[in-house]
This record gives structure tokens, C-alpha cells and sequence, in this order.
């Protein structure tokens, strides 16, 4: 299968300090863990963004990562 035709898994990223955003994002590629990051700040934005996900600017998410 053409690479270009792999869909990569989604991952939910809800983190509301920009530098630990980065660092989740370095840390899925130093591991190889080939992805399509979305990020929110707050519970109330991943809800809305599960609520409205199913389009391309807003994918389903495969795996959700959450800062509590």
C-alpha cells in the first residue's frame, strides 16, 4: 500500500500549556509513533471537538491523551 494511501491514527491532545503540547508532539515522533496531533486546551474544547469530529478539519480521534 502507497504510504501516501495510510491513514495515520488520530490522536487528542487536550493540554493547556503550549510547551507540553510540544513536548507530547517530540516525544510521539522520537518513539516512531506515526500520527495526525489534534490539540485543544481544556475538557470544554475536546468535548465541543467530539461533538463536531467526522470532517477533515476535525478527523476522529483514535486515542485521546489527556492533562488532568
Amino acid at each position: 500500500m502507497s504510504p501516501a494511501l495510510v491513514k495515520l491514527p488520530v490522536v487528542l491532545v487536550v493540554e493547556d500549556n503550549p510547551d507540553d503540547q510540544e513536548l507530547a508532539e517530540l516525544a510521539m515522533k522520537r518513539v516512531g509513533f506515526r500520527c495526525q496531533p489534534m490539540f485543544v486546551e481544556d475538557g470544554l474544547e475536546a468535548l465541543e471537538y467530539l461533538r463536531d469530529c467526522g470532517s477533515v478539519e476535525k478527523p476522529r480521534p483514535d486515542l485521546l491523551l489527556v492533562d488532568l
